[in-house]
């Protein structure tokens, strides 16, 4: 297993041996939309989203990628 904390609310989560680049994961405390990356040899959590490998909760907003997302959502009529 890889343990690693959410990082938004810092909740443990534990990953499978199998889990690759890029899988998707929800936090099961926050619900936040996570994705498992490489980052210097080793996984880590962060957006999905951006991908940024280190996530940074104050500018999550201002994420390009998150823009974009909502208007898809809002055009989609699903917000």
């Amino acid at each position: 297993m890889i343990k690693l904390n959410c990082p938004i609310c810092d909740w443990p989560i534990e990953l499978t041996e199998q889990i690759k680049h890029g899988h998707r994961i929800t936090c099961p405390n926050c619900f936040a939309q996570l994705g498992a990356f490489k980052h210097n040899g080793k996984f880590t959590l962060a957006c999905a989203l951006c991908r940024e490998p280190l996530f940074d909760a104050d500018n999550c907003a201002e994420c390009d990628y998150r823009k974009a997302d909502k208007k898809k959502f809002l055009e989609e009529g699903r917000l």
